[in-house]
């Protein structure tokens, strides 16, 4: 049960940090926010979206 809580628990900081970093790195105002495409988001997160980091 503990270890249930402790996964839980560092899925919600991940999502919590992840909004963070998200909503930090162009700021509110930022005029070419709504401009960027997916993959440039993507490009943002590439260590927690590569598949490449978790095979090794």
């Amino acid at each position: 049960m503990l270890f249930f809580i402790v996964i839980v628990g560092a899925l919600i900081v991940w999502a919590v940090v992840a909004a963070a970093l998200a909503s930090s790195h162009d700021g509110p105002a930022a005029p070419h926010s709504d401009s960027r495409s997916v993959d440039e988001r993507r490009g943002d997160f590439a260590l927690l979206t590569d598949s490449s980091f978790f095979s090794r």
